[in-house]
């Protein structure tokens, strides 16, 4: 029977909601001039001869960059200048030209601000030019535009073209600008377009001349166009970025209003493909096209430990303001202590200071003097070591997809941490963890199954079938584009259709659906991407030959390009079984049917699948006849509501004189649906309505307004559709298998092994859902079942509470060692829930892990703003979630209240455009490159070719780039922290004074240089295990999942460290030159270079992974340092107040430099090194066990290549 229409409604005033929300105007393309007002129209004024509007705002010119030569440097200065550390530096620099607080050379003080805004500034002007080139080589390509003066189609660049202009456009010419399609040298007015620009997908899509272009324009015959004879105008909607969306209409000369829609048009970077030449007009050109408003680049995200930077310099500046206030305070009280002295030490001090003022004034200047405390170079540096991990990344062969010839790519360049963190993982289905690749398994029509030898499989899931019957294997050689897995035909279905009886019933319009409804494009194997058209005319000798039983078709040579798997499946099944479309046009198909016979029918509407109808439907008129027949297929949940009342009868199948019981069609078809969902088959249930004029009438008129409309035009549609897709008569139910991808199941368990909890969220039957879950081990065979299936709110929110108190009673039990007694509202809901487990001795309870099973409905109301909170507290507890029936914008919900409810990192990986809000939403999305397109992919974050890949894209990239950014992090923080105490540690010893011992080139180096290169060597190379012991055993993935490299106790630890060793560096020093005369600067000297070899013997130790080129940079760091000092030294500098000519020399001839040297490493980390020591005897980490199990392993296999070497013929038994 038929359902309220509420739902239908309810979806018909979200379409206008949105429609108002959008509050989209239209505007007027005229092909003469028309007044209109210019606020809400775009008026077009073309007169013939005149080219002055090539020099309209219009234009189809593109421009992607973002500088030219006379505003580069203000806005890109503006642009860096928005971070906050670049602002805090350029204080701190205009702040050093104070001469009361100048704290080193004004001259070179400026100089780590200016190294980090020309290294910004050159890397923008890099990006910007690529943009250049790209554009001017984009802008300067032909295309053939219609002269007005000339009279005829003369090469134009494509930055000339503007909206207005007719151009015409041959086979394999990239499409300039997005233009209505008003001719075509197709004699049924059709072209052919590849999108793969746009979206992705190399399958081919059909385009038709918009209605009544030629005809009511005057224009006579399909071989000539002239744009002279059009003089209609154009009406269509503000341009936006939505490819698979426009409307809008054509204003004939007699006010006649004829719509248009998407397969009108032709957009923007598509390439024409089989068609000889088309001529259109240009709608929207340049950044109104839909290729231009959907190109925003790679997407920007922020990673975890980016958002912990923050928190961390917030308290490096908190440190910065407590040093210096103690500075500050130090020097008011020691000016206060020496008011009648002279102060020789104070430039710009004389001896009746205030000692107020002048401890205000040097807390400024310490200001300066700590400035080091936070790191100005990490941001570069994070920069420079994340973008080379993406070339690792993408150079790995083991994920390097070889048959559709697809690496790994990552698309965004700041989020590749992130990959060693992940909580959750939320996957799409089909396409996702199966090929997408559909093969037509079984059929149900009318009251019987034919199974397709699918018996053993049905019967393991208790369902009976007919004895098994005799298979016709048809290979895949047979039809060019047919699946790799051969076709199983039933014997029993071969002989049913050779019956008349049969024939006459559901079979035949069963196989017409199967052929029909769609929007397969037909070529041929050997003219797949010719200048060829395919019309009925290569099937039947002459058009009079329309009706002859046996007709010469070449069907073997006929191929099928499909936009969707499902659609191919369908169609190359109905072939397999005599049903072959032959021919298609907008206006009538072919198809050849058994026994040799061609039939034609003129298709008058193709309602197109719509994701909330979740149907598709063709509206045909049998040529000949005056049959009006809508034919539809779809979802069982969009067939079964609109069902007429008398289909669930089989009167067909029996004569008058029949006396039993009929059976029930729909009740023995839904009980098929069942069985093949339970064997993981994808259902779509085919159903027919017979029309009569009358009722088409009617329809038709309203779907007519409704083309036509420019607002809420997508709202009548789906209406009109609704309106028409009711009173159906079921015919029979499909079952398409997709398969599994290679290594699923094993790459399922290994991230469920690590400690992720994977959900899965896909549009199929819950059943298909639960075979597809055991089959990829998302549920185990020891698992609870918990299936989620309410009508209301309320019923919903019962359940939920339910699924609450029994899970807490059960931790409960577990804890306690018994059984909750609590039955009260869990009574009426554990036959339906089916939690809780006894084993063996039941005086023991035992929780089983479970599985939270939860269709869309249910999701529905399990997403409201009062249940939400409820619903995550019970699917937290379920070790996996399958979530059934769900619409694009329900996956990215799901995703959007794990992240931001429970805090914790979200992945969301899909292949299709209905995956892409989730991806979106999630903190990485992952986008498999598979058969729907590459939508998913433009949109994530990673993509791959294969499900498989995820496992070492996370287990072993993941683990890598986390531990080496947060290890580099945590160094950053401490060697600055370092600095900014040794010269604190200075300042308890000349008066709190602001004198500052290293000479500001030297602080400069240490920053930038001596510090920074080989700290991000280790961090781009360094690797803590090896990828087969990651693979091996997924505990260690468990490190990043829950943060453990990078805390805030290790940061509060390496500050504490920080300050202890340049304690030790200041002590040591002072200690060796106590009671000598060695001067300031010298003193610097000494201090600097022992820090510098006590922060590289430092990076020394945390070096888990040593290479040439480790050695090579951290110790050839240590010798620039000499190497720089000794030659800088050797200039003669005069510098005011710090004379450092000659002084390396002076200083690394004294005994005492290399003591200090020697000594200061030993006393700074041998704390470091005792705590190494013990936490490796001790409290091993599980990555230390891996550690020392891989160089046990490493020695024993160097000892039996060094034995195998010494003794060959001994070999192992002599070691053993």
């Amino acid at each position: 029977g038929e359902k309220d229409p509420a739902p239908c409604e309810l979806v018909v005033l979200a379409y206008q909601a949105r429609e108002i929300m959008d509050q989209q105007q239209h505007r007027r393309i005229a092909a003469r001039t028309v007044t209109l007002p210019p606020e809400k129209w775009y008026k077009r004024i073309r007169i013939p001869g005149i080219t002055t509007h090539r020099s309209s705002p219009y234009s189809n010119s593109v421009h992607t960059t973002k500088y030219t030569v006379f505003n580069f440097l203000p806005k890109n200065l503006w642009e860096q200048f928005h971070r906050f550390a670049n602002i805090y530096f350029l204080f701190l620099v205009f702040l050093n030209f104070v001469p009361a607080v100048q704290a080193f050379g004004k001259e070179v003080g400026y100089l780590p601000l200016l190294f980090v805004l020309t290294v910004t500034a050159v890397k923008d002007i890099f990006q910007d030019y690529r943009r250049y080139k790209s554009d001017k080589e984009v802008n300067g390509r032909l295309t053939w535009v219609y002269d007005w003066g000339k009279g005829n189609f003369v090469e134009r660049k494509w930055s000339e073209v503007c909206i207005g202009d007719f151009i015409q456009l041959s086979c394999n010419e990239i499409i300039p600008a997005d233009i209505l399609l008003l001719h075509s040298s197709d004699p049924d007015g059709v072209c052919y377009i590849e999108t793969a620009n746009i979206d992705g997908e190399t399958s081919l899509k059909q385009r038709q001349v918009a209605p009544g272009a030629v005809e009511t324009n005057g224009i006579s015959g399909a071989d000539s166009f002239n744009p002279a004879n059009f003089e209609s105008d154009i009406l269509c909607e503000q341009p936006h970025c939505e490819i698979y969306d426009f409307s809008g209409y054509i204003l004939q000369p007699s006010g006649e209003k004829l719509g248009i829609n998407r397969r009108n048009v032709l957009l923007r970077s598509c390439v024409v493909r089989n068609t000889t030449s088309v001529v259109g007009i240009v709608l929207y050109a340049g950044h109104e096209t839909k290729a231009l408003l959907n190109n925003n680049g790679l997407s920007i995200k922020r990673s975890k430990l980016e958002r912990d930077i923050n928190a961390e310099i917030a308290f490096q500046i908190a440190i910065l303001f407590v040093l210096c206030f103690i500075g500050g305070v130090g020097s008011g009280k020691w000016t206060e202590e020496h008011v009648d002295r002279n102060i020789v030490y104070f430039p710009y001090t004389s001896s009746s200071a205030n000692p107020a003022l002048e401890g205000f004034i040097r807390f400024w200047t310490f200001i300066i003097i700590f400035q080091v405390i936070v790191p100005i170079s990490l941001y570069i540096s994070m920069e420079v070591v994340k973008f080379i991990q993406v070339f690792f990344i993408n150079w790995d062969i083991d994920m390097y997809y070889q048959p559709t010839d697809r690496p790994c790519q990552c698309r965004a360049l700041n989020i590749n941490e992130d990959l060693g963190q992940i909580h959750y993982i939320f996957t799409d289905k089909t396409g996702t963890l199966t090929e997408n690749e559909m093969v037509f398994r079984c059929c149900s029509i009318g009251e019987k199954s034919y199974s397709h030898s699918l018996e053993a499989e049905f019967a393991k899931y208790g369902y009976g079938c007919a004895p098994p019957t005799t298979q016709t294997v048809v290979e895949d050689t047979d039809f060019p584009n047919s699946p790799k897995h051969p076709l199983l035909l039933d014997s029993t279905l071969q002989t049913d259709l050779e019956d008349p009886a049969f024939t006459k019933a559901y079979l035949h319009d069963f196989f017409v659906v199967m052929a029909i409804c769609n929007t397969v494009v037909i070529s041929h194997k050997d003219n797949r991407k010719v200048e060829n058209q395919w019309s009925r005319n290569q099937f039947v000798g002459v058009n009079e030959g329309r009706g002859q039983d046996d007709v010469p078709v070449d069907v073997s040579s006929i191929t099928y390009e499909a936009e969707s798997p499902d659609e191919a499946a369908l169609v190359e099944a109905a072939r397999s079984y005599g049903y072959t479309l032959v021919a298609r046009s907008p206006g009538e198909c072919s198809i050849l049917i058994p026994g040799g016979q061609l039939m034609h029918y003129k298709v008058l509407h193709l309602l197109e699948f719509d994701p909330v109808r979740k149907c598709m439907s063709i509206i045909v008129r049998e040529e000949g006849g005056s049959k009006l027949i809508l034919y539809s297929k779809g979802a069982d949940s969009a067939i079964y509501p609109n069902l007429a009342h008398h289909s669930g009868l089989l009167p067909q199948m029996y004569d008058e004189s029949y006396s039993g019981d009929k059976p029930n069609l729909a009740e023995l078809t839904q009980n098929y649906l069942n069985m093949y969902a339970t064997v993981g088959l994808r259902t779509l249930c085919l159903a027919r309505r017979m029309l009569s004029e009358e009722e088409y009438s009617v329809w038709l008129e309203h779907r007519q307004q409704a083309e036509v409309a420019l607002e809420g035009r997508d709202a009548l549609l789906f209406h009109s559709a609704c309106q028409i897709e009711k009173k159906l008569e079921l015919l029979g139910v499909t079952g398409i298998e997709d398969r599994l991808q290679d290594r699923v199941p094993e790459t399922i368990e290994s991230l469920r092994s690590s400690g992720i909890k994977i959900w899965v969220l896909t549009g199929d039957k819950q059943e298909t859902a639960i075979n597809i879950g055991y089959s990829s081990c998302l549920i185990d065979q020891d698992m609870d079942i918990v299936k989620i299936n309410a009508t209301s709110m309320e019923e919903c929110q019962d359940i939920l509470e339910a699924c609450r108190q029994e899970f807490t009673s059960q931790e409960e039990a577990e804890r306690d060692n018994s059984i909750s007694s609590t039955e009260s509202l869990l009574s009426r809901f554990r036959p339906i829930l089916g939690v809780g487990c006894y084993k063996n001795d039941r005086s023991r309870f035992i929780t089983l892990p479970k599985a939270l099973i939860i269709d869309g409905q249910t999701l529905m109301f399990a997403l409201d703003k009062s249940l939400k909170v409820l619903f995550l507290e019970v699917a937290k507890q379920c070790h996996s979630v399958i979530c059934c029936r769900v619409t694009p914008l329900q996956k990215a919900a799901v995703v959007e209240l794990v992240k931001v409810h429970l805090h914790q990192m979200t992945l969301a990986v899909g292949d299709g455009a209905n995956d892409v809000s989730m991806i979106q939403k999630a903190n990485v999305g992952v986008g498999i490159a598979g058969k729907e397109g590459m939508q998913a992919v433009m949109a994530s974050d990673f993509s791959l070719g294969r499900f498989q890949f995820l496992e070492k894209l996370l287990l072993v990239h993941g683990h890598w780039c986390y531990s080496r950014l947060a290890r580099m992090m945590l160094y950053f923080f401490y060697k600055n922290v370092g600095l900014a105490s040794l010269l604190f540690w200075f300042q308890l010893f000349n008066g709190f004074s602001g004198s500052f011992p290293i000479d500001p080139i030297n602080v400069i180096m240490y920053s930038l240089i001596f510090t920074s290169v080989p700290v991000v060597v280790v961090a781009i190379a360094d690797q803590d295990i090896r990828a087969n012991t990651l693979l091996a055993d997924h505990i260690y993935y468990e490190e990043g999942r829950r943060s453990k490299v990078y805390t805030r106790w290790k940061f509060w630890l390496a500050m504490l460290d920080a300050f202890f060793q340049s304690a030790a560096v200041f002590f040591v020093a002072y200690g060796a030159y106590y009671d000598s005369d060695v001067g300031i600067t010298e003193y610097g000297f000494v201090i600097n270079v022992s820090l510098i070899l006590t922060v590289t013997l430092h990076l020394a130790l945390e070096t888990l992974h040593w290479t040439i080129i480790n050695h090579f940079i951290l110790w050839g760091s240590v010798l620039a340092t000499f190497v720089i000092n000794y030659v800088y030294t050797a200039i003669d500098t005069r510098q005011p107040f710090m004379d450092t000519y000659w002084l390396m020399y002076q200083t690394s001839s004294h005994s005492q430099f290399w003591f200090v040297l020697i000594l200061t490493p030993v006393i700074s980390l041998s704390p470091r090194i005792v705590a190494k020591v013990i936490e490796q005897e001790l409290f091993p980490s599980p990555v230390l066990k891996a550690r020392s199990e891989e160089k046990l392993l490493r020695n024993k296999n160097r000892i039996l290549t060094t034995v195998s070497m010494h003794h060959p013929k001994e070999g192992l038994n002599h070691i053993m």
